[in-house]
């Protein structure tokens, strides 16, 4: 199986900004302890073209830490307007929204967003494609200060998906304040799906382009 999960047009996925001038700590569900700071807005984040990152889904934090956390990967390449997500097996995208306890992966081209797990391969949502890498300028964004989170010091980032009503915060995107690299995408309410990207790992540079093809059996409907 390529892996691959968007769950989200970058668009619609990832999201970002109003200030919350905080300086408590706290711990949210899934999303760690997180300490707010007062800070003016940065810039808005813009991504490389091409690279390469992982990141781990179905995070649970306890009083013992982190239980739970299933490996994905994400690629990313502009260049070929393509982008992948893979989930491993038992990852709550599998699970929860194709039934399958199999790895499964999301593959966003110039068509739509592919879902492909075990022999299935089939395309989910048409015109979901991948995002530019300043889809942050172009989202319903706010800024919402500057963070600790995950270990790392970061810029949060809050997205309502009606631009009437900026208390929905449907989503947030978490980026390291050094070097602006991906950190998290949260999802309300659903702790288990946030993705936590691992910085560490990220690679600059075109991922395969074997990558983004897609399999001889897949259906458009």
């Amino acid at each position: 199986v390529q892996g691959i999960t968007y769950t989200m047009n970058w668009s619609l996925l990832f999201v970002l900004l109003l200030l919350i001038f905080s300086t408590n700590g706290q711990c949210k569900g899934n999303e760690g302890c997180v300490t707010e700071n007062k800070v003016d807005p940065p810039k808005f984040p813009v991504w490389k073209e091409q690279f390469t990152v992982s990141f781990q889904s179905n995070v649970k934090v306890s009083s013992k830490g982190s239980l739970g956390a299933v490996p994905g990967k994400f690629y990313y390449d502009w260049k070929s307007k393509s982008s992948l997500v893979q989930h491993g097996a038992g990852a709550y995208e599998c699970v929860h929204f194709y039934k399958t306890q199999l790895p499964c992966s999301l593959l966003f081209n110039s068509v739509g967003m592919w879902a492909m797990y075990g022999t299935d391969c089939h395309l989910d949502m048409k015109g979901l494609t991948t995002p530019s890498p300043d889809w942050a300028m172009r989202s319903n964004l706010t800024f919402g200060g500057e963070v600790k989170y995950d270990g790392f010091d970061s810029y949060k980032w809050i997205f309502s998906s009606d631009s009437s009503d900026r208390e929905r915060e449907y989503h947030e995107y978490y980026e390291t304040k050094k070097d602006r690299i991906p950190l998290a995408f949260t999802f309300k309410d659903i702790g288990e799906q946030t993705m936590h990207f691992l910085p560490k790992s990220i690679v600059y540079g075109p991922p395969n382009p074997k990558l983004f093809i897609l399999p001889s059996n897949c259906k458009k409907t």
